[in-house]
């Protein structure tokens, strides 16, 4: 089992390759917050010692900063040394604040981009079960909205975080080296906003958590109901899709409401004590001038000092919400990542296979089922052999394919290809092996040539034509102003289900497969091309293993062998007409079918 990380080392582990360009922004805001704090003592300086002619009760290292220049009469003359000085300080933050922000945004970038590159990966090594039980809406948010979160907090938030504290801690300092009495009365409110703080904190997080999961929710019924359009036209479901939409945008709705509702009660607190404590500082400052001997330019840093601190404990509090959000996000990302992968099956066999296929007393069950869906299954099938499998619905017909493709295990029993068992095969090779065509095949957005080549993209327009015509879809796709370049829109929307199924076909044959997994992929195709469709596949020279599943019998009675499976188990077994003269499901369905064409004629 994968040993899970921390998830402050996992998080970090995205930046890793940009640890210059992290600690380089990190010192450029540190370098930049200094600056900020040393303005206000060239302004105090020059209040002071310049226009008032008063001995400096600011720091020493300024008072000798400005002795180089000369005395008070040269500076009071030439007050534009004190105008460059502030001008090449500013600019010097602003340049602190460019490589700051240039810096972190390429960190945040390059992140952001590996944190997507690996979810999808991680997502590829997922087993079935996995995905199978996963909302598709849901995981789309993760991979964007959650992961802007965080791009944005590294960005924005967590330099402000740096800076905020930087400022705060030298602000404390300088208040107190300044004026111990009025740092006390500057400091009082500060337990009060670092508890509101830490309420804001809990509170904010708790309820971007429910507002992070709601948007999930509403983005995978979105996506359904845009994947699904047709179905909703079709049955008139346009209104209740609308009210269902509209109550998971109003739960939405509340949620942020929610967030702003404690934003604004946050901010309107930290308003009131921080401006109150601002003017009773001037109020007792301006006491301590006219009484107690402290100069004007005192006064004028320590109510900067002050005014800064109080704005950068409220920007941090507003941050380390911004904190919560992040930590939510990338909670939410880190349980795809956390999530168990496929083994690698490194070293396991990669035969090159023929097409032999033997259940030895196969039992299966999935993981979170009661009960067995698979029951003791004995099948052998022969190199380039046409099996045929029928059965009701839920008879563990699907099951039985998704072994096929190694996409789980058995239980018990011995399922092997070619006399390997399948547990020594590498899954990888295997599926590359086991061409399986779906009822419901994913059609891409793309042009039919395209989507034909997908599993070979080199390969070449008479190659692609070739397995088209045995698809029967050559003569449909002449028909198109484009032919082969016609763009079929997103899943096949142009195509009839009928087209979609005989694409799915083609761009499967393709891969040269061994074994061809027929999954009720023929429903769609009228009888008389389902039959040509069968024709072609017999005619090709490779002998390949072709395993057909169908409610069709039109579609199973030229099989080699066909299976007949009820509630798990093989209860008849043989050639179409070995089974008609048995009592028994098939005999039942070829009568029904049978008596439905004769009605219909």
């Amino acid at each position: 089992m994968k040993k899970k990380k921390s998830t402050l080392k996992y998080f970090f582990s995205f930046y890793q390759a940009d640890k210059f360009y992290f600690f380089t922004s990190i010192i450029a805001v540190v370098i930049e917050s200094f600056i900020t704090m040393v303005l206000p003592l060239v302004v105090g300086f020059t209040v002071d010692n310049i226009l008032l002619g008063e001995k400096s009760q600011t720091t020493n290292l300024i008072f000798r900063f400005f002795e180089n220049f000369g005395d008070r009469n040269f500076l009071l003359n030439n007050l534009w040394i004190i105008g460059v000085i502030l001008i090449v300080l500013t600019s010097l933050r602003g340049l602190m604040e460019l490589i700051a922000d240039y810096f972190i945004a390429k960190t945040a970038e390059n992140g952001a981009e590996k944190m997507r590159r690996t979810l999808y990966s991680h997502l590829q090594k997922l087993p079935y079960a996995w995905h199978a039980r996963a909302e598709t809406g849901d995981l789309v948010q993760r991979c964007t909205s959650d992961v802007e979160v965080i791009r944005r907090f590294l960005q924005i938030q967590f330099l402000q975080i740096i800076g905020a504290i930087t400022i705060i801690l030298a602000s404390i300092i300088s208040m107190i080296s300044l004026d111990l009495p009025l740092s006390v009365v500057a400091l009082s409110v500060t337990p009060i906003l670092f508890v509101a703080s830490i309420i804001y904190f809990r509170r904010r997080r708790d309820s971007f958590e429910l507002w992070d999961e709601t948007e999930g929710k509403l983005s995978n019924r979105l996506q359904e109901n845009l994947s699904g359009m047709r179905i909703i036209k079709a049955f008139g479901r346009k209104k209740y899709e609308l009210e269902q939409l509209e109550e998971s945008h109003r739960e939405l709705y509340n949620y942020g409401l929610k967030q702003y509702r404690i934003m604004g009660n946050f901010w309107f607190l930290s308003d009131i004590l921080s401006n109150g404590e601002l003017a009773l500082i001037v109020i007792i400052g301006t006491i301590r001038v006219i009484h107690y001997g402290m100069s004007i330019g005192v006064l004028i840093v320590f109510v900067s000092y002050a005014d800064r601190l109080l704005v950068h404990l409220r920007i941090l509090a507003r941050v380390i919400a911004d904190i919560g959000k992040a930590q939510i996000s990338f909670g939410r990302l880190k349980e795809i990542l956390d999530a168990e992968p496929e083994p690698s099956d490194e070293g396991l066999a990669e035969p090159k296979l023929s097409g032999n296929i033997k259940f030895d007393n196969v039992t299966f069950q999935y993981p979170d089922g009661n009960e067995p869906v698979l029951k003791n299954i004995y099948m052998e099938i022969e190199a380039g052999q046409t099996i045929g499998i029928l059965g009701p619905t839920g008879s563990g017909k699907s099951s039985l394919l998704l072994l096929l493709q190694k996409l789980y295990e058995p239980d018990s029993g011995t399922l092997s290809f070619d006399g390997i068992p399948v547990e020594e095969i590498n899954r990888y090779s295997l599926r590359k092996q086991v061409g399986l065509i779906l009822q419901e095949s994913y059609i891409y957005s793309r042009s039919i040539a395209d989507n034909i080549r997908i599993s070979r993209p080199n390969a070449s327009e008479k190659r692609i034509k070739h397995y088209a015509k045995i698809a029967h879809l050559d003569e449909d796709i002449k028909e198109f102003s484009r032919g082969y370049n016609t763009m079929v829109g997103e899943r096949g929307v142009t195509l009839s289900g009928g087209q979609k199924q005989r694409l799915a076909i083609a761009r499967t044959l393709i891969r040269d497969c061994p074994i061809l997994i027929f999954d009720d992929s023929l429903s769609a195709v009228d009888t008389e091309t389902d039959q040509e469709i069968r024709k072609s596949l017999r005619q090709r020279p490779d002998g390949t293993t072709t395993i057909i599943v169908s409610h069709r019998i039109s579609s199973l009675y030229e099989a080699d062998k066909i299976f007949v499976i009820e509630d798990g188990q093989i209860t008849q077994k043989g050639k179409h007409r070995d089974l008609m003269s048995q009592d028994g499901l098939y005999q039942r369905v070829y009568q029904i079918q049978h008596n439905w064409l004769d009605e219909t004629r």
